[in-house]
């Protein structure tokens, strides 16, 4: 019996040593130099020597509850997914995000018609209301530094709004910014977030260029499945990591 706990008690040891938490008990993304590369380009191939050396970081999700009464219901499901992330020596950050979805889901464009309204009023519409399209999302604090409490996981507060490094299938990469629910704008930079997104047998792997993302920043990640109806707050997430020291 006692040799029985003591092997219990070892392998619960080496599961948690799989997740690196620093002293606060923070579960800590590993990042890797840019040591194999010689630019971003050589990132946007899978295949570089570059991602098979960096480590590998499972993700977990939760389920938003219903918004809707009619659904889409949780089913039970959640996405297989991983983060990989590559930091040059101008500590920009390069993100590999991975995720299972057994469908492709792209953004349709809206559809101009004629509209017997005031022209600044539904100026395009949608053909399809029922059709969502398939998302990613990183969000980190505005404020560039280690955070002793995270912001809110409701798209951050007045005192600690986020950046939203966001990616839509058919659509590409945007930077948003928010400090609190249906708060979500269109951050005010010049500077574009750029990326590249690959389909696969079983899912995406996106790639997100990451500016002024200092090690010990707290972020969290965010996944909407378009054939289930996923939009808005309705998505998978998962609660706050932190990049490694």
């Amino acid at each position: 019996m006692k040799q029985y706990i003591l092997l219990l008690l070892i392998v619960v040891l080496f599961s948690a040593s799989l997740h690196a938490a620093d002293e606060n008990g923070a579960i800590v993304i590993p990042v890797n130099a840019a040591a194999s590369t010689t630019g971003i380009d050589d990132l946007y191939n899978l295949n570089h020597p570059a991602w098979a050396q960096a480590d590998k970081t499972a993700l977990h999700f939760h389920r938003t509850p219903p918004l809707y009464n009619d659904g889409p219901y949780d089913d039970g499901e959640r996405p297989v997914a991983s983060v990989r992330f590559i930091r040059f020596s101008d500590k920009t950050l390069v993100l590999r995000l991975e995720w299972s979805d057994s469908t492709l889901d792209n953004f349709e464009q809206g559809v101009r018609y004629p509209d017997a309204g005031e022209p600044h009023v539904y100026k395009t519409h949608t053909s399809s209301t029922n059709q969502f399209g398939d998302s990613a999302c990183l969000m980190a604090p505005k404020t560039r530094a280690p955070m002793s409490a995270y912001p809110s996981m409701m798209m951050g507060d007045a005192a600690s709004p986020v950046d939203l490094f966001f990616w839509q299938a058919g659509r590409g990469f945007s930077l948003l910014q928010a400090h609190g629910r249906a708060s979500t704008a269109a951050a005010q930079t010049e500077q574009a977030l750029t990326g590249k997104s690959f389909r696969q047998e079983n899912g995406w792997a996106v790639i997100f260029v990451l500016p002024d993302l200092s090690a010990s920043i707290p972020v969290c990640f965010a996944i909407w499945d378009g054939a289930k109806q996923q939009r808005d707050g309705l998505k998978y997430y998962s609660l706050w990591y932190e990049i490694q020291s």
